[in-house]
């Protein structure tokens, strides 16, 4: 969750602020370093394997961007390839779309890994992803140590900022077909921002949120 549903149960509850602590998702680190880039991913490449892979993993329906994702991939029909790992409800035939039904929970590290960036274009017209989502795959992205592209909104912007990802406009192929070309374009920026996800990510283990949540509750007693 975020601070503006903090501030919400503050001004509809009559809740004192300092009774309050947002404690968001987490990942453990130890999947990540423990594993290994799935490497059939580029044998199931129908065509042009040697192209960059822009990967999505989760939920492929609207409020998360599935119809940007598609638009921005038929823009990038010659320059990368977009494997969405998820459910769908649809079928999508675009040549340079790898689907993947499902993967269980502790292949998505491996996945991840063998991706060259990971992309989490969300819509902004769902109020409750604008403001008060910050899903596990935020961090799961920034522990698999890839360049991100995720939509600038103000959910997203309470953990992140420009130094950790590239921010793409909601609901905008073009943006984000445009940012792809530049994180592509500029592996130095790009690596940068990875090394600095990578470390930040070191404070949203579950361990640390455990030892933050105990924290906040014996200060409390």
């Amino acid at each position: 969750t975020t601070r503006k549903k903090a501030e919400i149960i503050q001004q509809t509850l009559g809740i004192p602020s300092t009774r309050i602590h947002v404690f968001g998702n987490a990942v453990d680190l130890e999947e990540f370093q423990h594993a290994q880039p799935d490497a059939t991913l580029r044998e199931n490449i129908p065509s042009g394997s040697k192209r960059p892979i822009v990967m999505y993993a989760g939920s492929l329906e609207k409020d998360y961007g599935i119809y940007t994702m598609i638009e921005a991939a038929k823009l990038l029909s010659d320059e990368a390839t977009f494997v969405l790992i998820g459910a769908c409800a649809f079928d999508i035939t675009l040549p340079n779309i790898l689907r993947i039904e499902r993967v269980s929970r502790r292949e998505i590290p491996q996945y991840l890994l063998a991706a060259d960036v990971l992309m989490a274009p969300y819509s902004d017209k769902n109020y409750h992803i604008k403001y008060f989502s910050v899903p596990v795959k935020v961090s799961e992205y920034m522990a698999a140590g890839k360049p991100i592209i995720i939509s600038d909104m103000p959910s997203m912007r309470e953990i992140l900022d420009n130094s950790l990802v590239t921010f793409v406009e909601p609901d905008n192929p073009q943006d984000l077909a445009e940012k792809i070309r530049w994180v592509l374009a500029h592996p130095e920026e790009a690596t940068e921002k990875v090394k600095n996800a990578s470390e930040a990510v070191k404070q949203r283990t579950w361990n640390a949120r455990a030892e933050t949540i105990v924290k906040f509750i014996d200060e409390r007693r």
